[in-house]
């Protein structure tokens, strides 16, 4: 389903298979990026323009989907969220997001219409554990539509799954729950078959997705 994409930059985690490590940092510049070329506008951009912006891409009321906010990691700028959002005219807002600020997420939770919330697996992100902070904010995500996702591939332990499956299962063993191997994957099926399996035994929706717009050369 087609999404508006509003990038912000800033993050604090250094994920291994991060594909837009560039967001990590601010730039003086951002681009609105269209099918015909990107046209560059200066940083930071006032809440006005950029509800004027993304109301330039919903050319019809049935092409998008929703408003995905991603990153970098969105919540990082949680006060310009909250000055922003109450702007949005009828489109959904899904928080793509990682997973670890249930602090900064509670300032804005009551905008939010879908979180597709990471958990982070240590021996694929190559970074700490953050098991308590992705326990606390899928505490509060799960006020509102959510979803689960942990990004696999080789090098993925059993222990890792075992504890985002049980903090997923803490919480509501009804929030679905998706694998998503890496791309390139690196995976034999009967390995993510087996990790499906053990999460499938304890959740109830649990899915293996892998990044399509990939397959389709879309972004």
């Amino acid at each position: 389903m087609r999404q508006i994409f509003v990038r912000f930059s800033g993050c604090s985690l250094t994920c291994d298979y991060c594909d837009t490590p560039e967001s990590r940092v601010q730039s003086p510049e951002f681009n609105i990026v269209r099918a015909y070329g990107n046209t560059p506008l200066p940083n930071p951009v006032l809440s006005e323009k950029l509800t004027e912006i993304v109301k330039s891409f919903n050319t019809h009321p049935n092409l998008h989907h929703s408003v995905s906010l991603t990153g970098g990691e969105p919540l990082e700028q949680a006060d310009f969220l909250k000055e922003w959002l109450p702007l949005k005219e009828g489109l959904k807002i899904y928080l793509e997001t990682n997973g670890i600020l249930p602090t900064h997420l509670t300032k804005v939770i009551e905008y939010m219409d879908i979180i597709g919330m990471d958990i982070k697996l240590p021996s694929v992100a190559g970074v700490k554990p953050h098991w308590s902070l992705h326990r606390e904010f899928l505490k509060i995500a799960a006020e509102k539509e959510v979803f689960v996702k942990v990004v696999v591939d080789n090098s993925v332990t059993w222990e890792d799954m075992v504890n985002a499956v049980e903090i997923v299962y803490s919480v509501n063993p009804g929030i679905p729950f998706v694998i998503q191997p890496r791309t390139p994957v690196d995976m034999e099926a009967e390995q993510i078959l087996k990790l499906q399996d053990m999460a499938s035994s304890k959740l109830s929706h649990v899915r293996v997705i892998p990044q399509v717009h990939k397959f389709l050369h879309l972004l």
